[in-house]
């Protein structure tokens, strides 16, 4: 079986600021292998790139949906990118 590489865009909705639901997609990250970003918008939603194995960055949207304590995570929009190499993961 290959692993297959991927990138996904997401943009969490919800009560997901203040909540450390950044730090918690940072941590969910380095369980699973994956690279990227997770950023608060104006809005009050969180952005993540995301960039790893695809079965990983699968499982981890899943977490991403339950998210940390004290979050509710109302809505999350996922959109497959083409494949970009992240290094790393930073908080912006």
């Amino acid at each position: 079986m290959t692993n297959t590489m991927g990138t996904i865009h997401g943009v969490i909705s919800g009560k997901v600021q203040g909540v450390w639901y950044r730090r918690f997609v940072e941590h969910e990250a380095g369980l699973y292998d994956i690279h990227g970003y997770a950023k608060n918008l104006d809005n009050g939603s969180v952005e993540i790139m995301l960039t790893g194995e695809a079965e990983q960055l699968h499982e981890m949207v899943k977490q991403l949906i339950v998210g940390p304590e004290n979050s509710r995570v109302d809505k999350i929009e996922i959109t497959p990118q083409r494949y970009t190499e992240l290094e790393g993961f930073q908080i912006l």
